[in-house]
């Protein structure tokens, strides 16, 4: 990994934190810590100036970095920064959210920031939703979502006969209706239940599994809900789109 001159740490207590301050008495080490912790939070406190860093000078900034090295300084920062939140008993979903709210307000008009832009933040509960989503689709309908088909199904094989014989009388001339009111009415008699079933049966599970965790979650977070239909729907349309033909 390149050597810096300039680091959240100086060169000296990079070598005392690797001894472990072995070679300091306890006042010099009180000391040495004592300004590690206030650089520590000082670097801390930079975070919010880089946010809308230009691209570029992120991706130049690690030029010399391989892909291996990289990787392990991102890992490390990740849990440091875990260690911080986990020491203070931070919640983490609420760091997902005021990251995914930054990203938002601070993507507006600003150049060269197209990685800030495609970043996507889930919190836990949202990432339960999605994973259920994915496993009833993996899994294919329900038993209640196998009842609801087949019942729009045999409504299908009631109900079209008779718009067949409307059809043919709106083009015909003919009266099919009338002359076979009780063939179409039976129809319908049979029809139409099987019609409101299904529909009944769709509507408790859109209840069941959008509705009611979107109101729970609108409960405990109204603020991160409304941010999270915003940045899925309407801030980025074109992104919108995509997930929609993913999902197709």
């Amino acid at each position: 990994m390149p050597s810096d001159s300039a680091a959240l740490l100086t060169k000296t207590q990079r070598q005392r934190i690797r001894e472990q301050f072995v070679e300091l008495d306890s006042e010099k080490t009180r000391r040495d810590q004592q300004r590690i912790r206030r650089r520590i939070a000082a670097g801390t406190e930079d975070f919010s100036l880089l946010v809308n860093y230009p691209d570029e000078q992120f991706r130049m900034a690690f030029d010399d970095y391989s892909d291996e090295e990289l990787l392990d300084a991102l890992a490390d920062g990740h849990l440091v920064l875990e260690r911080i939140r986990e020491n203070r008993a931070l919640d983490r979903d609420r760091i997902v959210r005021r990251s995914r709210k930054r990203a938002l307000t601070e993507a507006e008009g600003t150049a060269d920031v197209a990685t800030l832009d495609r970043l996507e933040f889930e919190t836990a509960s949202e990432r339960r939703r999605r994973l259920v989503a994915e496993l009833r689709e993996q899994l294919g309908p329900s038993l209640w979502g196998q009842r609801a088909n087949r019942l729009l199904q045999f409504a299908g094989c009631m109900l079209l006969p008779i718009f067949l014989m409307w059809f043919f009388d709106m083009t015909t001339g003919t009266t099919l209706l009338d002359d076979y009111t009780m063939v179409w009415g039976g129809l319908m008699y049979a029809g139409v239940p099987a019609v409101a079933g299904a529909l009944s049966i769709k509507l408790a599970q859109m209840v069941k599994y959008d509705i009611v965790p979107l109101v729970h979650t609108l409960a405990d977070d109204p603020e991160g809900t409304i941010l999270t239909l915003y940045d899925r729907f309407v801030s980025n349309p074109g992104r919108t789109l995509r997930r929609i033909w993913d999902n197709l």
